[in-house]
């Protein structure tokens, strides 16, 4: 009888032990959250536990510590086909005080073509790298801009590269936003020039060979 008991036992135990070899190692797995844009222009996920912003048609996500910036905007341009250079000459407009790390090179997300590149800036003996990726798909662009402390960079790399690849430029904008028409006024105001430079002046308070990337 005891000995049954034992036997039982074992059987317990050893079920109990493939469970948890087979349970155990897995890592669990986070839902991220999904902001789609008010115009319909795109879509882009982030961690839950991260902060997000609307600021006019910019929408902003700010990592916990709050050393970090990912703006992203949407853009259309209503010619017959879309000029990439003046899209890209558009909002390069606010980063000419800094230095070419990577330059602009061809990349293809899940449904829209584009460029990525790296730039940086030394403010008060740290520096700021920005990552950039302009998107288009049809008439519609996008514009991904991450502003990250460098010493922070390379741990939280990992989240925002899948910020920038989880983009996508959705079917059926509700209006065209044609930002290059925009008065001198309009431009001075619009959101994310806005958010991107108000951080970077933030952090003057504060303050590898292979690409960032990853190919």
């Amino acid at each position: 009888m005891f000995i049954g008991k034992r036997i039982v036992l074992g059987v317990v135990l050893a079920l109990m032990s493939l469970l948890c070899f087979s349970s155990c190692g897995k890592n669990e797995t986070i839902d991220w959250d999904t902001y789609r844009s008010h115009d319909k222009l795109f879509k882009i996920d982030y961690p839950p536990d991260w902060k997000s912003s609307l600021d006019g048609h910019t929408f902003n996500i700010i990592p916990p510590d709050g050393t970090g910036l990912v703006a992203v905007s949407g853009y259309v341009d209503s010619g017959k086909t879309f000029d990439e250079k003046k899209f890209k000459d558009m909002v390069m407009l606010d980063f000419v005080e800094c230095r070419v790390k990577e330059p602009f090179k061809p990349v293809t997300g899940t449904n829209w073509t584009g460029e990525d590149a790296v730039y940086e800036r030394t403010v008060n003996g740290q520096r700021l790298i920005y990552l950039f990726r302009l998107a288009h798909r049809g008439q519609v662009g996008a514009f991904v801009a991450v502003s990250e402390l460098e010493i922070h960079m390379e741990a939280r790399m990992p989240d925002y590269k899948q910020i920038m690849d989880s983009l996508i430029i959705l079917d059926a904008p509700d209006a065209f936003l044609d930002l290059s028409k925009a008065r001198p006024e309009e431009q001075e105001k619009r959101p994310w020039q806005e958010n991107l430079i108000d951080w970077i002046r933030s952090t003057e308070k504060k303050e590898k060979s292979s690409s960032y990337y990853g190919y």
